[in-house]
């Protein structure tokens, strides 16, 4: 992930990383995966071609990011990982 983001908005994202406890980077990194896919889902679906969902996931409309992007897609990863760690749904450490 570190081609989609600016170097501000990555060094901000890596920091909620490294200062994970316990799940540290492994843990977290999962869901900000899952919440990025989210973020772009409505784009993606809209896409007709394979090769123009390529493209926007190569290339993904977050030039115009700004970090209060970043700390609302760590909420949602934080809050698919509470749930689902919650529900027994998904489980990274099984």
């Amino acid at each position: 992930m570190t081609r989609e983001f600016t170097t501000k908005n990555l060094i901000f994202l890596w920091d909620h990383y490294i200062s994970e406890p316990d799940t540290g980077f492994g843990n977290l990194h999962i869901y900000i995966c899952v919440a990025f896919l989210m973020e772009l889902s409505e784009v993606l679906l809209e896409t007709k071609e394979f090769a123009q969902c390529l493209y926007i996931l190569q290339k993904p409309p977050t030039i115009y990011w700004d970090t209060s992007n970043i700390e609302d897609l760590i909420k949602k990863a934080k809050k698919y990982r509470q749930d689902y760690t919650t529900f027994g749904s998904f489980n990274n450490n099984k």
